[in-house]
This record gives structure tokens, C-alpha cells and sequence, in this order.
């Protein structure tokens, strides 16, 4: 199931979970982070981009929806509430990619953007409530 111009659902969840619920799996993931992420990938000169690639034979398969009882990553991880994403960019590296995002931080804020992980060799995005004006930085 095509869930934007040039991502598939099966993207943004693990295989087991997509085998299980098929196109229901919609219902896991916050639908922004669709609008998000293509607004990104033209901000990055329509760069391919990779969430999840196990459907084509790749290894990764939790940087999107994480079910709750995934041992990846932290226990009440954003990605648990299908509000995170982890992604690279082909060609670019993260920290390219991070200031691509922080150049263009009132724009990706409006489409519900509120965190960045910094210092790690992929980029990650979420929509965590944080109450802050800004784009929060954190640390893995």
C-alpha cells in the first residue's frame, strides 16, 4: 500500500507486524510522518530514502513502528507509539541531513516535527510532545 508519492506502508513497520495486519498496520503509525519525510527527501534534492528495507531482501526492519514487545531501542520509545522514524539519506550523510533539517526547522515544525537525535550515523525524527518553540536536540 503506497502511503505517499514514494513510500510504501511496509516501510515504516517490521515484517512480522506487516505479515500479521497488512494495510491495517495504517492504524500504527502517525500519518505525518509520511508528509514529513517527502517534505524531506525534496529538502534533500529528491535523494532516495531508506526507513525499513527487509521487503527488498534488507536487514532493517525497526527504525519505523516498533511493536511494544520489540527490544530494540528504548522501552517507551516514540517509535513504540508509531510517532518515530529512523532513516538515511542516499549520498548524504546524517549530520548533512540534520542541517538540512535545522535549516528548514519553521517549515518541518508546522508538519509536526519536534526532535532530532543528534551524534548517531542515521537520522531520527519524531513527533513527541515537547512543548518547546523550537527543535529539540537530544542525545541517543
Amino acid at each position: 500500500m503506497k502511503v505517499s508519492e514514494h513510500f510504501e506502508l511496509r516501510e515504516f513497520v517490521d515484517q512480522t507486524t506487516y505479515l500479521r495486519y497488512g494495510d491495517k498496520c495504517l492504524n500504527f503509525i502517525d500519518v505525518r510522518l509520511f508528509t514529513l519525510l517527502e517534505r524531506i527527501r525534496e529538502l534533500c534534492g529528491n535523494r532516495t530514502i531508506i526507513v525499513n528495507d527487509w521487503h527488498v531482501g534488507g536487514k532493517m526492519q525497526y527504525r519505523g513502528f516498533r511493536p511494544s514487545d520489540c527490544n530494540v531501542g528504548a522501552l517507551k520509545s516514540m517509535h513504540k507509539q508509531g510517532k518515530a522514524i529512523d532513516f538515511n539519506v542516499k549520498g548524504l550523510t546524517a549530520q548533512a541531513v540534520r542541517n538540512v533539517i535545522r535549516q528548514n526547522e519553521a517549515e518541518l515544525s508546522q508538519l509536526g516535527l519536534t526532535r532530532i537525535e543528534k551524534s548517531v550515523g542515521w537520522v531520527h525524527i519524531d513527533l513527541k510532545i515537547t512543548n518547546e518553540p523550537h527543535l529539540v536536540e537530544f542525545n541517543p
